[in-house]
């Protein structure tokens, strides 16, 4: 049983919960004993100052010996360059989109161009022959909305948008016949 007793104290708070531990199964086998009777009043009050006092110094001890642990491993941890205080320049998030495009009677449609209207610059891709298209290095974040802009030519609506998700289901767009 006792030993159980230190197992959960140095599971739950570790050394500090082990020195803690130690002391209150000391002062235990002191009030079991039933020395406080056998005491004057200033050898009970002495006891009491050495135990408290005891107390606080594993307190102590544990903080200590917790922050020198701590300050070893954080500075193992730490790369050179962050030594001088420089903040990393953050690296833009890239993502993808993916969808199908197809006609009325849910036919792939090969070769439609298909863009994102929210991010100039960004090169159209054409669907694959299963009517398929996948936009990469999309600079933004899953979860983050964009639009679609669809062209195919001889379908309606030209131009087709559609504002969808990053990262949810991917988009089936259906076009019809002119």
């Amino acid at each position: 049983m006792d030993h159980e007793l230190f197992k959960i104290a140095g599971a739950v708070a570790g050394i500090g919960g082990l020195a803690l531990a130690a002391v209150v199964y000391i002062f235990r086998e002191v009030i079991r004993k039933e020395i406080f009777p056998q005491l004057t009043k200033e050898q009970a009050y002495k006891l009491l100052n050495r135990i408290i006092v005891l107390v606080f110094l594993i307190g102590v001890l544990g903080i200590a010996a917790y922050l020198v642990v701590n300050w070893k491993n954080g500075s193992d941890r730490i790369p050179n360059h962050n030594r001088d205080k420089q903040t990393p320049t953050p690296t833009p998030a890239k993502a993808e989109l993916s969808g199908t495009v197809v006609d009325q009677n849910e036919q792939p449609l090969r070769g439609v161009k298909v863009s994102l209207d929210d991010i100039p610059g960004m090169t159209p891709v054409e669907t694959s022959s299963d009517g398929v298209f996948i936009l990469k290095d999309i600079p933004r974040s899953y979860g983050d909305g964009v639009r679609i802009r669809v062209i195919a030519l001889g379908y309606i609506p030209t131009p087709y948008t559609e504002d969808v998700i990053i990262g949810k289901t991917p988009p089936i767009i259906k076009l019809r016949r002119k």
